[in-house]
């Protein structure tokens, strides 16, 4: 390929981005058979088509939508995100620059902060997380969760023995550490996965030396998820599969979750498997192993989309997935449902996406949802007559149509990240409205019956959805 070549037929058409991907790059990857997926035809050497995912059961995918517990809580997740917004996208500073050949590598004009994204999306997953985000040391630089010795925490095997036994008498949890540099000795004296560490943590944040680590497994859920409707709803979900025989793979995004996670699964008789960046590949699909055994006892399977949303094979004794925090794009978390979703598989897949509501939740899944809509434009299966904006207002229903979402995500991508769960924004075209020219039935598309662009954009019907109660659930299927 020449870059030049793509350079010039972009100024030649003065096209956006999506249609010079659909004039110039598409056919050049349907000749070279680069792009295949699960239910495309494959042509064989006599003439036969063989499509390679036929015989696969049907995979269900739902977005499940969680509400904070109370309005502080709400009200807390408010402020953290409107603290920290403004310094989530900062200028490049950078220039254009030439990458050989007379071709000219365009610079970016903004850059997303990922520290701050780190920070809004972890208060997002537990609003007790946030104090582990802040900045500790007078040089400003060094982050909490960056230090070494917390690093080594994240990184150290907890002792499954010592999680299973806090419903012993005595169970008591160690003195917090103050600062990063005492968290050395609390760490030498936790040994169960974290949690003694991360309850100092909440005794220093909530300035109380009163509280008291839970004594029975009963209070563990309610001491470090209280305020977490996406650890409670994962936990719950976890432990009715658990009665049912069946085992869970469960994905996040950052280490510290992952490792309070574990801790809380393991704490109450969930046998889970942790894969963490330390382990070495060996050990990696030892794990791999054991999860797909189902003569194995292992029960759940934590593992970050970095580790884990490539490449694995993972279907071998499960069929139930929980995506309980954003990847960083939409591609990535279609990688993840493969992970079971694939050849081999004798069950129906199901799939949980947690979407917590009035948080930064919003902001996140927008934001994949309009890149890959415009990468579903470009080279989607969408008829060639739906042309310019249409394509990419139908890339953004095909994604709410495979993601199991109630609404279309395209009226947000000009409403700010605290308007995202209006009533009046998170549906598209109330389901009795008389004009629908976005639903693809295969037939002929009448312009004549089409809005205008413009009324397209201004479309904002009330959503019809029924109140829930404080900390309930929704799912949209």
């Amino acid at each position: 390929m020449n870059p030049d070549l793509f350079q010039k037929f972009r100024e030649e058409i003065e096209f956006e981005r999506p249609e010079i991907a659909r004039e110039a790059i598409r056919p050049l990857l349907e000749i070279f058979c680069l792009r295949r997926g699960m239910l495309t035809p494959a042509i064989m050497p006599d003439g036969t088509s063989v499509v390679p995912g036929e015989g696969i059961p049907q995979m269900r995918i739902r977005t499940v939508i969680l509400q904070p517990y109370n309005d502080q809580d709400q009200e807390d997740l408010y402020q953290i995100a409107k603290h920290h917004y403004p310094d989530l996208f900062a200028a490049s500073n950078e220039d254009d620059e030439h990458i050989g050949h007379g071709t000219v590598d365009k610079a970016k004009l903004m850059w997303v902060n990922p520290a701050v994204l780190r920070t809004l999306a972890l208060s997002t997953t537990n609003v007790e997380f946030w104090p582990l985000t802040q900045k500790r040391g007078e040089d400003g630089k060094t982050t909490f969760l960056n230090s070494k010795p917390i690093q080594n925490l994240m990184n150290k095997p907890p002792h499954i023995d010592r999680l299973q036994s806090f419903s012993r008498p005595g169970a008591a949890a160690t003195t917090a550490a103050a600062d990063s540099e005492n968290v050395e000795e609390s760490l030498w004296r936790d040994g169960v996965g974290g949690l003694r560490w991360y309850f100092g943590q909440l005794k220093i944040a909530y300035g109380d030396d009163n509280l008291e680590f839970p004594e029975t497994r009963e209070d563990i859920p309610k001491t470090f998820c209280s305020r977490s409707p996406k650890l409670c709803w994962t936990i719950n979900r976890v432990l009715e599969l658990k009665a049912q025989g069946k085992r869970v793979l469960i994905f996040v995004n950052h280490p510290l979750t992952s490792t309070i996670l574990t801790a809380l699964l393991t704490s109450l008789c969930v046998e889970t498997l942790n894969i963490r960046s330390r382990h070495t590949a060996d050990q990696r699909a030892r794990m791999v192993r054991e999860f797909n055994n189902p003569q194995n006892r292992g029960e759940a399977l934590v593992i970050s989309f970095q580790l884990g949303g490539f490449g694995l094979n993972l279907q071998g004794a499960c069929h139930h997935g929980i995506i309980l925090e954003y990847p960083e794009n939409l591609p990535t978390m279609l990688h993840a449902f493969g992970r079971l979703w694939r050849m081999g598989q004798e069950h129906e897949v199901h799939w949980d996406v947690l979407y917590l509501e009035n948080s930064f939740d919003g902001w996140v899944d927008s934001r994949m949802a309009s890149k890959y809509a415009d990468i579903l434009a470009a080279e989607g299966d969408i008829p060639d007559m739906i042309q310019g904006e249409y394509r990419v207002i139908c890339g953004f229903e095909l994604i709410k149509r495979y993601l199991g979402q109630s609404s279309n995500r395209y009226p947000r991508t000009r409403i700010t990240w605290s308007e995202q769960d209006h009533h009046l924004v998170r549906a598209g075209p109330s389901p009795g409205s008389s004009r629908r020219p976005f639903l693809l039935s295969g037939g002929a598309v009448s312009h004549a019956e089409s809005p205008t662009y413009d009324e397209v954009s201004k479309q904002t019907p009330v959503c019809h959805c029924s109140p829930l109660d404080s900390g309930a659930r929704r799912v949209d299927s």
